[in-house]
C-alpha cells in the first residue's frame, strides 16, 4: 500500500510539473522512497518542477558520494549509495529557457545491508514461500509441505569477508512440528582466490545454526554446525560443533504472543578471529572456536569470502520477519 501511494505522489508530481508559472522556473524537492538505505543500494530520485515549457527542461543530477546509473537530462534518476556509511547530498539543477532553480537532499547510508521492510522487498530470493509484506514487516507462509524454503540473500561482492554479523527479527506463527521442524540460520562462503597460484584443496564453505523452537522435554532444539568442501574431489563433509538444549532457545507461537507479534532478535556471527558467536534478545547463547581450530589444523590462512545468508524454514509454516541486516566489523 506504501508503495501505491508513492507512485500516487511520483505521478502528481509529473502533473504539476507541466503548470506555467509567468516563465518562471520552481523546483519543488527531490524525492526518494525512504530516509535511510543500504551500502550499495539502488534508489530512486526524482524533482517535481513547474517550468513555462517542459519541452525546454533539462535536468543535471549531482552528488557528493556513490553515482548515477539512470540516463542524464531527466526528472527521475537512480542513484547507487556508496559502500561505506555516512551521508551524503544529491542535487538536482533544473533548467528551461535560460532559467534554473536547484534543490537538494540528504542520503543516510547505514549498514552494508539491511531490509526493514518499510515496502515489498526485492532484495532476496524466495524459494517455497509465499512473501507478503504489511505493517513493516514480512510474513512468510511455506508453500509445499515437506519442503525447506529459503529466504536468501546473494551478495555477490567478492570483497566480502569475515568479521560479519547476520541478525534477523523473527517470530513464527503456525505449522511448528515439535520434532521435525527447525529453523536453519545460513551462512555460505565462496571458494577462496589465491594470486599465488597454489591449489585450494579444502575450505569452510558453510556455517549452519539449526533451532527447533518448539522441541519440548529433554530433546534438542539447537545444532550449531560446518560445511568443508574439498576442492579436489568435490565432496562436502559436515561437522557438528555443539548441540544440545537450552531454553534461550524455545520460541512461544507468535500468533499468540503480546510483543509485536513474538519477535525475537537473532544474530548470527564470524568474528575477526574466526569464532562463530551466536546471540539471542541481545544474550549470548553460543560461542566455538571451531573454524579456528579447524584452520590451525589444516594451515590454513584463507579469509573466509561471504557469498550468502539465509533463513530456511521446513514445513509449511509461516513467520514473521523484520530487520534483516548484515554488519562487516
Amino acid at each position: 500500500m506504501k508503495r501505491f501511494f508513492s507512485l500516487i505522489i511520483f505521478f502528481s508530481i509529473i502533473l504539476v510539473g507541466c503548470t506555467k508559472e509567468d516563465g518562471e522556473v520552481v523546483i519543488d524537492s527531490v524525492y526518494k522512497n525512504g530516509n535511510e538505505f543500504f551500502q550499495g543500494q539502488k534508489i530512486q530520485v526524482w524533482v517535481g518542477a513547474q517550468v513555462s515549457d517542459m519541452s525546454e527542461a533539462n535536468y543535471k543530477w549531482e552528488c557528493s558520494g556513490g553515482y548515477f546509473s539512470g540516463p542524464t537530462g531527466l526528472v527521475q534518476n537512480v542513484w547507487v549509495a556508496p559502500r561505506e556509511a555516512g551521508e551524503y547530498l544529491i542535487s538536482c539543477t533544473f533548467e528551461c529557457e535560460g532559467k534554473s532553480a536547484k534543490r537538494s537532499t540528504k542520503m543516510t547510508v547505514g549498514e552494508y545491508f539491511f531490509d526493514k521492510f518499510s515496502v515489498a522487498s526485492t532484495n532476496f530470493s524466495v524459494t517455497n514461500f509465499k512473501a507478503t509484506y504489511a505493517d513493516g514487516e514480512a510474513l512468510l507462509v511455506g508453500s509445499k509441505s515437506n519442503t525447506r524454503g529459503s529466504y536468501r540473500r546473494d551478495f555477490g561482492d567478492t570483497s566480502l569477508y569475515n568479521p560479519v554479523t547476520f541478525s534477523a527479527d523473527m517470530a513464527w506463527r503456525t505449522k511448528y512440528k515439535n520434532t521435525s521442524s527447525s529453523m536453519y540460520y545460513r551462512l555460505a562462503f565462496n571458494k577462496p582466490t589465491r594470486y599465488d597460484g597454489s591449489k585450494v584443496k579444502s575450505y569452510i564453505r558453510e556455517v549452519l545454526l539449526e533451532i527447533w523452537p518448539t522441541s519440548t522435554g529433554t530433546a534438542k532444539n539447537y545444532s550449531l554446525d560446518y560445511e568443508v568442501f574439498n576442492s579436489e574431489f568435490s565432496t562436502a563433509t559436515w561437522t557438528n560443533i555443539i548441540s544440545g538444549r537450552k531454553p534461550e532457545f524455545v520460541f512461544a507461537d507468535g500468533a499468540k504472543a503480546t510483543d509485536k507479534k513474538g519477535m525475537r532478535p537473532i544474530t548470527f556471527a564470524v568474528d575477526g578471529e574466526y569464532n562463530i558467536i551466536v546471540t539471542l534478545d541481545g544474550m549470548k547463547a553460543l560461542e566455538s572456536a571451531a573454524i579456528k581450530t579447524w584452520k590451525t589444523a589444516n594451515t590454513n590462512t584463507d579469509k573466509l569470502n561471504l557469498k550468502s545468508a539465509a533463513i530456511e524454514v521446513y514445513e509449511q509454516t509461516n513467520f514473521y520477519l523484520d530487520n534483516v541486516i548484515l554488519k562487516l566489523q
